[in-house]
């Protein structure tokens, strides 16, 4: 297996990124405190920082779907462009509140979804919002057969000019494929390779990405066979050459003008593997200095805007003499931020914000810098990571950087929501869900053989104390009277 940098920079083509980076920063002035270093061309802190908290928050340079979510997706479970679990039969909420009022009937919801326009009518597809359908600007491409003779699209721009001719029954066939082998990090690279050849703008930031810029087309396709095994008791579905150059030529028949040869195709889908958090592309998050101890400054996860911008309070009002009500209020925090964009039109999203957050009290023009980690979909490791929410500076000290996305042996209380108290939500992988699913199975059926017998036959305890010597056990019988 080929050896991977000991420092990730010398793989970064900062002279590519900075113009970026640097016209990302100046889109929101005052909303961040980084600059990038002239001499070194790295992001460096503008100001100190006197303790822990979010330096900046980042929209995805390529924002994909996670591979498993595919399926659901096609059955209009999922937003067809952000990946998210739609609710679209009832209120939103969850089974154990009452609602103030009944919830509307499925059919009603889905007139509903209809008239607002985010239910596709000419598949099952399905958006969470009009910011995910006015993104998703290659759904009609992707998921659409042609009425024409010839079965092909149109292949629009970014600019609306027709650039080629998309040959969708091409398209049909190189996604079966992809999903019949399990295929993921070539799912990631073809969508990756569609959204630059549709913005030509992201694909001079996209190739200054981290890569094996020396490395042969042998040793990149060992790369990518070894790094991506994903499932150790199904041979079946590891990477090889042969698949690779399947799918490159599939994906070449789709269209009569790309111009990709196999050597490009690789090297998008290293890059793809090396840099994106989570299954999307962070610009400026993937410029961080990567650091191979576990003195890193920062740490990088997902942020949830409504979680992360609401604060609550408590307050204690007294009732009684002896008894007390403790009230919880929510307010927003006036401080949140906003994401650096690195893209420019109907692609920009505030979904899957990336949020990068200071460990630790940071000095003036100290180098911002996240532990040299697999952040990638999908890893080598079985472990899945663990999105974390933090609320409080206190909170915050706490947590050293080799707690950056990585699962923790950990208890947490989780509420009907599915949040828990202080700890975060923690993500599990397929076999360990596998595996609890079946333990609860388990547990369920020993419970109720134990409560069958327990109805059809149970005895009191009578305290020996208790009266004249006599039996110390009383068993009930079922009788039934006649009248």
């Amino acid at each position: 297996m080929i050896e991977l940098p000991s420092q990730p920079q010398c793989s970064l083509n900062r002279d590519v990124l900075q113009p970026y980076i640097k016209k990302a920063l100046n889109k929101c002035k005052g909303q961040h405190c980084l600059k990038v270093n002239p001499a070194t061309k790295e992001l460096v802190l503008a100001s100190d920082q006197s303790k822990p908290g979010t330096l900046f928050l980042e929209a995805p340079l390529i924002l994909l779907p996670e591979f498993e979510l595919l399926n659901l997706m096609e059955l209009g479970k999922c937003c067809a462009y952000c990946g998210c679990v739609l609710k679209v039969d009832d209120l939103g909420r969850m089974r154990d509140k009452k609602p103030t009022k009944k919830p509307p009937s499925s059919k009603d919801s889905k007139l509903s979804r209809y008239l607002k326009g985010l239910d596709c009518d000419e598949c099952p597809l399905r958006w969470c919002s009009d910011e995910c359908k006015d993104a998703d600007t290659m759904h009609s491409l992707l998921h659409h057969r042609p009425e024409n003779k010839s079965g092909t699209h149109q292949f629009v721009d970014s600019s609306q000019k027709q650039k080629d001719s998309f040959n969708y029954s091409k398209w049909v066939e190189l996604r079966k494929y992809i999903l019949g082998n399990n295929l993921e990090i070539c799912y990631y690279g073809v969508m990756a390779i569609l959204r630059i050849y549709y913005d030509p703008s992201i694909k001079e930031p996209y190739e200054g990405l981290r890569t094996l810029r020396d490395a042969t087309d042998d040793q990149i396709v060992e790369f990518l066979t070894e790094e991506c095994e994903y499932d150790d008791d199904n041979e079946d579905d590891d990477l090889t050459l042969e698949m690779l150059h399947e799918c490159h030529s599939l994906l070449q028949s789709c269209f009569k003008k790309l111009d990709l040869s196999f050597n490009q195709f690789l090297h998008y889908l290293v890059a793809y593997k090396l840099n994106n958090f989570g299954g999307c592309i962070y610009l400026v998050a993937s410029s961080l200095v990567r650091s191979p101890s576990d003195d890193a400054n920062c740490r990088i996860e997902l942020y949830d805007h409504e979680a992360s911008d609401r604060r609550d309070s408590f307050t204690v009002k007294p009732v009684s003499l002896h008894s007390v009500e403790l009230i919880q209020q929510s307010f927003l925090d006036k401080n949140s931020k906003t994401p650096l964009y690195t893209t420019t039109g109907s692609l920009g999203t505030s979904k899957k914000i990336l949020r990068v957050f200071g460990v630790s009290r940071m000095k003036k023009g100290e180098v911002l810098t996240i532990k040299d980690s697999d952040y990638s979909i999908p890893q080598q490791s079985e472990d899945e990571f663990a999105v974390e929410s933090l609320y409080s500076d206190e909170e915050a000290s706490k947590y050293s950087a080799s707690s950056l996305f990585q699962s923790k042996k950990r208890t947490a209380s989780f509420t009907s929501s599915g949040s828990s108290f202080g700890e975060g939500i923690i993500k599990y992988n397929r076999s360990q869900i596998k595996e609890m699913l079946q333990q609860l199975s388990l547990e369920s059926d020993i419970e109720e053989e134990e409560g069958d017998a327990e109805v059809a036959n149970f005895t009191l305890q009578v305290p020996a104390t208790f009266g004249r010597a006599r039996s110390k056990s009383v068993r009930f019988d079922d009788v039934q009277e006649e009248h």
